[in-house]
């Protein structure tokens, strides 16, 4: 298996395919450089609603990577994720 995006192409599928349809609208406008306050705009949100899907998002990707969650840029690491997954899908 070929890692990526800190974590196995299995790891990233298994992450992605567990998400909410809401986690995956975060999850894209993440990957698109948004910030939360431009995320919440975009997806009708409260900020701090956006900030629980991030906490959410990360706590998933830890799980399913096994990755030290002090070692990452979460951030980073979930776009990197998504862009996998869109090229996966093609």
């Amino acid at each position: 298996m070929r890692a990526t995006a800190g974590g196995t192409y299995s790891e990233i599928v298994t992450f992605y395919d567990d998400l909410s349809p809401r986690e995956q609208d975060v999850l894209e406008e993440l990957a698109k450089g948004r910030s939360n306050p431009a995320i919440a705009s975009k997806l009708i949100i409260a900020v701090k609603t956006v900030e629980r899907y991030m906490g959410m998002l990360r706590e998933k990707y830890i799980i399913c990577t096994e990755l030290n969650p002090r070692a990452i840029d979460y951030r980073v690491l979930l776009a990197s994720a998504y862009w996998e997954m869109q090229e996966m899908k093609e």
